[in-house]
């Protein structure tokens, strides 16, 4: 669909509610993001079951991040460089 001369993208939102078999605590094994699309291999944490979400149309972003390393970087950055050199 085209709205002044912008392409207009429109999300759908599913919720997802887990098989039972499933472990209530998954954990990112790999990405893939190749010419076949967007791939994501989850793993329980006693690596039992190993899922594979696909997503065959065009991704336009994603993101990916650890939280413990993010936390630790910010740390880092803070003692070298002092809290202002990230937080302005």
């Amino acid at each position: 669909m085209i709205n002044g001369g912008l392409i207009e993208l429109i999300e759908e939102w599913k919720r997802w509610i887990p098989s039972k078999e499933l472990s209530l605590k998954m954990y990112m094994e790999k990405v893939i993001d190749d010419k076949k699309g967007l791939q994501l291999f989850c793993q329980s944490k006693d690596e039992k079951i190993t899922i594979k979400i696909c997503f065959e149309n065009f991704v336009l972003s994603y993101r990916n991040t650890d939280e413990g390393r993010r936390l630790k970087m910010l740390k880092f950055l803070t003692e070298k460089y002092g809290k202002e050199f990230y937080a302005e």
